[in-house]
């Protein structure tokens, strides 16, 4: 089974389940969430730059990066 190692959206694991698979998340906050997000805002941005720069990538980067913004005011 593969094993994945990086932010997703809320709504991912259900996706993934409703195909009949399954998958184990783990809520992660503070720095460790800041980590995460970091990594994948750099994922992000990669798609983007290589999916010839279409609007759904950069309301991707646009999430991750709302996302940043907001784990930094809280920690």
């Amino acid at each position: 089974m593969p094993v994945y190692a990086k932010v997703v959206r809320d709504r991912i694991p259900e996706i993934i389940e409703r195909t009949g698979k399954k998958c184990t998340v783990s809520k992660v906050t503070g720095e460790m969430l800041i980590l995460a997000l970091q990594e994948k805002l750099i994922e992000e941005l990669r798609e983007f730059d290589e999916g010839g720069r279409d609007l759904e990538e950069l309301a991707d980067i646009l999430e991750v990066v709302d996302g940043l913004a907001s784990s930094w005011l809280v920690v």
